[in-house]
This record gives structure tokens, C-alpha cells and sequence, in this order.
């Protein structure tokens, strides 16, 4: 002459008692002993927390992914931008441009640097370095006026320094 309840979650003593009260006013089980089982830990209601917690920040990581993909995608259109902006051309084209326009150089180098006559004020300068197969002064001197003036026009540049190696 028992019965038993088992609950998922906690049960209350005032729940407790309420249903032993209401046990004595049915006469063909008023004589039966209750007995209570519920789940202290609520395991359900952990594991649901922790399963809305877990979507909280999966949903906060796809948010930082998604704003971090958009500030790649950005960045990514500025230097398109800043390179259609300089007219940039590679090197390996001017190379190869620079040795069919002048098939006595045989050796190239391209690049800007940095140079300051005053040590306040800063310029960029381009410079090329360049070595000719066995020409006399004078022929590699017109030669460099030609690469000078050809290497203007390429890079849209207003002077251009031509040193030999």
C-alpha cells in the first residue's frame, strides 16, 4: 500500500504536503503511504541553460565573423582602389618591356626610395639601376636618356635617377 511520484525537477514541501492532504479524501487508497522522488539537480533545466548559452555565443562568434569578413572585404576594395589609384605596374613587365626596348641592358632594378636634402623634407624618388653589355660611356649615356625618358612615360613619374652598377 504505496504509491510514488516521481518528478522531473524539484518538488516543494508545501507541494508535498498538499497532496498528502488531498490522499486522505479519496477512501479506497486514503490509507496508502506517499513517496516522493524529484530531481534535485534539475538536470533538465541545466542542460537547457547551457544549450541556450551555447547558441548565445555561437551566435555572438558569427556576428564577430561576419563584421570581421566585411572589414576584409573592404580593406581588400581599398587596395584595389589605391593600386588603380597609383597606376601601378609590376615589375616583371616593366623588366621585360625595359630589356625588349633596350637589348644591350643586362641588368635592371627598379624601385623608390626615400631621400631628404634638408633632413626635414621628405621626397620619394624613383631609381634605376641598370648595367650595359659592354658599351662605350658615351653610347650608355644616350642609352640611360632614352630608359629616363621611356620610364617616365611607363611609370607617369616626373624624374626617374638612372645609376649604373
Amino acid at each position: 500500500k504505496k504509491i510514488t511520484l516521481y518528478f522531473n525537477g524539484e518538488i516543494t514541501d508545501a507541494t508535498e504536503s498538499d497532496l498528502r492532504n488531498e490522499l486522505k479524501n479519496y477512501e479506497s487508497i486514503s490509507d496508502f503511504k506517499l513517496f516522493f522522488f524529484g530531481n534535485k539537480n534539475r538536470s533538465f533545466d541545466k542542460l537547457s541553460d547551457a544549450y541556450d548559452r551555447a547558441i548565445s555565443q555561437l551566435d555572438e562568434k558569427d556576428n564577430i565573423i561576419s563584421g570581421l569578413q566585411s572589414k576584409i572585404e573592404n580593406l581588400e576594395q581599398e587596395i584595389a582602389q589605391i593600386s588603380k589609384s597609383k597606376n601601378t605596374l609590376s615589375f616583371s613587365t616593366l623588366a621585360k618591356d625595359a630589356k625588349i626596348r633596350f637589348s644591350d641592358l643586362k641588368y635592371f632594378s627598379y624601385a623608390e626610395a626615400l631621400e631628404s636634402k634638408d633632413f626635414i623634407k621628405i621626397d620619394t624618388i624613383a631609381v634605376a639601376i641598370v648595367k650595359w653589355n659592354n658599351l662605350s660611356d658615351s653610347l650608355s649615356l644616350e642609352k640611360e636618356k632614352s630608359l629616363k625618358n621611356w620610364l617616365k612615360q611607363e611609370l607617369k613619374k616626373d624624374s626617374i635617377m638612372i645609376r649604373r652598377e
